[in-house]
């Protein structure tokens, strides 16, 4: 006889998932095209692309309005593992485990230069407000920042003892973060390269640096914690606890209301960032999150996991 459960079990089953917010409703489609673990996905300035680098050493350009593959590109020699868009979109730069950065024509599809001088994996690379520079983070454990109309490295910083995991500039391109495996996080002054003020989070590795649309606020990820910043002072402002598993990736809304985080719990968490609440809890990956994103309109979450593919969520849809 096939067992089965009493009403009340069910009704408080119910009730706990309610309770926690756990919810795979909102899924608009799932991307899957990577051979491998995706371990970095961006949209581009525009919205209308997504782009996603892989253990497999590729990068894709998608279509989100259809999800369709546009364009693959090959090259790396080793896992691609970060992505960024230029401000205006036209290049999209990739860093790889090969050491090097990377730097690709949109439109045409074409690679444009390669930037060598790291000894190690680049693990993050992140594009300056105007354009003009492009900073680079490496397992050397150092931070470079290239000038891009010369492709050459124009300034070197020194100061993390261990691997540089990520990277971000301010929205004003004033400042330069920087998070490394020995848990410190390092903001420099992103014109002279001269170190403003060290971070010091609780716990854990800092697998992820990003600044609000504002720059009022900088995320950072280290452990299971997530520790929201006042840049200006480096004065911790609080802490969003309630990952069960170290978190891999943070990003903010384009409004700044909300922060999602993917973990290795194989969840999404939206954050309400004035209250330091968990919202929801978003399920659907069978894997580790290593890569969220929000699109520029604020409508779009997306998620790229180690279950080699990427799930495009509808924000309004998770809010409700």
């Amino acid at each position: 006889m096939k067992p089965t459960l009493a009403p009340i079990t069910f009704f408080l089953l119910a009730v706990y998932l309610s309770a926690v917010g756990q919810d795979s409703s909102g899924l608009i489609r799932t991307l899957a095209g990577h051979q491998d673990w995706v371990r970095t996905i961006c949209f581009s300035p525009d919205g209308s692309l997504l782009a996603s680098g892989s253990q497999d050493g590729t990068v894709i350009l998608w279509d989100i309005n259809n999800g369709t593959n546009l364009q693959t590109f090959a090259g790396h020699r080793a896992p691609v593992l970060s992505v960024a868009f230029s401000p205006n979109g036209r290049l999209l730069a990739s860093g790889s485990g090969d050491s090097t950065v990377k730097l690709w024509d949109v439109s045409k599809g074409r690679l444009l230069s390669i930037m060598k001088g790291h000894a190690d994996c680049v693990m993050s690379v992140a594009f300056s407000p105007d354009g003009r520079r492009l900073a680079s983070g490496s397992g050397d454990q150092t931070v470079k920042v290239w000038n891009l109309a010369r492709g050459k490295s124009m300034r070197n910083l020194e100061g993390h003892n261990q691997a540089v995991l990520t990277i971000a500039f301010s929205p004003d391109g004033q400042l330069l973060a920087s998070g490394a495996v020995s848990q410190t996080i390092m903001l420099w002054n992103a014109s002279n390269g001269e170190l403003v003020r060290t971070l010091e989070p609780p716990t854990g590795n800092t697998s992820c640096v990003t600044f609000s649309s504002s720059g009022h606020l900088l995320a950072t990820a280290s452990g299971n914690n997530i520790c929201l910043w006042n840049p200006s002072n480096g004065k911790l402002i609080r802490t969003l606890e309630g990952n069960q598993e170290d978190v891999f990736s943070i990003a903010f809304s384009p409004n700044g209301k909300w922060l999602a985080s993917g973990s290795f719990d194989k969840t999404v968490k939206l954050w309400n960032v004035a209250t330091g609440k968990a919202i929801k809890t978003i399920t659907g990956h069978k894997h580790w999150i290593l890569s969220v994103a929000f699109s520029p309109d604020g409508k779009l979450l997306a998620s790229a996991s180690w279950d080699k593919t990427i799930k495009l969520w509808d924000l309004a849809t998770l809010l409700k």
